[in-house]
């Protein structure tokens, strides 16, 4: 008898077909929401750290859930500690920036960054070069941000591309190469989002640059407003 109900409760208990992250994390975006809080509390069930992330991201970005910062930080947390290294870059960029109940701590997402851009995360890898270069929780480092990029282009992070494409523009740290330059904007052109290049560009233009750069800046601009896309 009591070996029935010990199956009965695991049948209960445990999903029938678990739910793949892929599968969630497209649900998520497609903003099949009911879908995606099921996927990631059937990821939960199986002990995957990613389920986790999953509530923690929905909390942060208000996907399904009312936005709550602090209910997000908890959710990193646990997948972090799980060892779930997008978990990690996400709590420590959320240190980064400051939320409502999550103050900002420099240092601590100075930290937590690193160690995921250590593991090969290009989103740390590519948020921890603009650590490096404002001196964020650290010493200024044109040449470990310009490392930190190639790292985080070499696994088709656009962003990362466009500030490849800049060094090589301005001459930063490397010889300057126009060819160069142009073939990494064009990467960036191609593969991402017009809102966000040119929150990148408009980062650019308030540093100490020529008037040559400058134009050829603005020029990025003016073509990205006529962009069709996002």
């Amino acid at each position: 008898m009591m070996k029935l109900i010990a199956v009965a409760f695991l049948l209960l208990t445990t999903p029938l077909q678990a739910a793949s992250f892929r599968e969630t994390w497209q649900a998520l975006f497609s903003e099949q929401y009911s879908e995606a809080i099921a996927g990631a509390r059937d990821i939960q069930l199986n002990e995957d750290p990613r389920g986790n992330f999953l509530f923690g991201y929905m909390y942060l970005f208000g996907k399904g859930l009312e936005q709550d910062p602090v209910k997000a930080e908890s959710y990193f947390k646990r997948a972090s500690e799980a060892g779930f290294n997008g978990a990690t870059f996400r709590l420590g960029k959320m240190y980064r920036e400051g939320h409502p109940g999550v103050p900002k701590q420099t240092a601590l997402a100075y930290q937590l960054i690193s160690q995921a851009a250590e593991k090969g995360g290009p989103n740390a890898q590519f948020n921890l070069a603009q650590m490096v270069e404002n001196g964020e929780g650290t010493e200024i480092d044109w040449e470990r941000a310009f490392k930190l990029y190639q790292g985080a282009a070499s696994k088709k992070h656009a962003f990362a591309h466009w500030n490849l494409g800049y060094y090589y523009l301005t001459g930063r740290v490397v010889a300057k190469d126009v060819n160069k330059a142009s073939e990494h904007f064009e990467t960036a052109f191609k593969e991402g989002s017009a809102k966000w290049l040119s929150v990148e560009i408009n980062r650019r233009l308030l540093d100490d640059i020529s008037d040559e750069v400058r134009k050829v800046l603005e020029e990025q601009l003016i073509t990205l407003s006529r962009s069709p896309r996002d």
